[in-house]
């Protein structure tokens, strides 16, 4: 029985196989790391919401929460400043009738959690107004990790 020569043709088409099947892996990889949790603020209230969901991908983040529901019905892009073994800290604008500034910060070992609300005073000409309540507004809460 003849064996059949190999051509460089045939080389190739096994590279592409094996780097499609190492793409595959890496996304699925990709799809592994990411890391969602559920958060709960049981005495938040106002524009601080009692619960928020943070999805970390990689080195990007979304967030949701009830008042983000309402104003955009999905999520929306946040940005990771902190992200370590013990520590995520990840903030977040809300846009309404002027920027609303969010961070959220999950202590990693027992998926206790900070929100924090940064609501900054609008200065319309000779009048100050700080519509959403105080100026700097939070809770305490805890996470579970899905």
């Amino acid at each position: 029985m003849r064996r059949k020569m190999m051509t460089a043709n045939d080389l190739t088409k096994g590279a592409r196989r094996i780097g499609a099947a190492a793409a595959l892996c890496v996304a699925g990889a990709g799809f592994a790391s990411a890391q969602t949790f559920d958060c709960q603020f049981p005495r938040a209230g106002g524009m601080v919401p009692q619960q928020v969901t943070v999805t970390v991908n990689g080195d990007k983040a979304t967030v949701i929460d009830p008042i983000i529901q309402q104003v955009h019905g999905k999520a929306i892009a946040a940005r990771i400043s902190n992200d370590t073994n013990k520590r995520l800290t990840v903030k977040w604008e809300l846009r309404l009738n002027k920027p609303l500034f969010y961070t959220i910060s999950i202590l990693k070992p027992d998926l206790r959690a900070n929100l924090d609300l940064n609501n900054p005073v609008m200065d319309f000409d000779w009048v100050q107004t700080n519509e959403y309540g105080y100026t700097t507004q939070g809770s305490r809460g805890g996470c579970r990790q899905r």
